[in-house]
């Protein structure tokens, strides 16, 4: 019988988890990127749409659903993907 152990420091071998490829870790950064540019461009459309609607009168905000006191939160809201 071998009296031989053998210690690891790599967690994922501890936890019987495979290391990612560098080409998973590269999609994931990717994906990531993409998000947050995506995210990026529709509050840049927010913002574009709020300076538009923040000139407005206040019975034509009114008319177009909105409200001067709620038209931030409501501009984000109308930009956002998870309409």
């Amino acid at each position: 019988m071998s009296g031989e152990i053998r210690l690891s420091l790599d967690t994922g071998e501890c936890l019987g988890m495979r290391r990612p490829s560098i080409g998973a870790l590269l999609a994931g950064l990717k994906a990531h990127l993409v998000a947050s540019i995506k995210i990026s461009a529709d509050y840049h459309k927010a913002a574009a749409m709020y300076e538009q609607h923040s000139k407005l009168a206040e019975a034509e905000l009114r008319r177009r659903g909105f409200s001067r006191a709620t038209l931030a939160r409501d501009v984000c809201a109308a930009c956002s993907p998870e309409r």
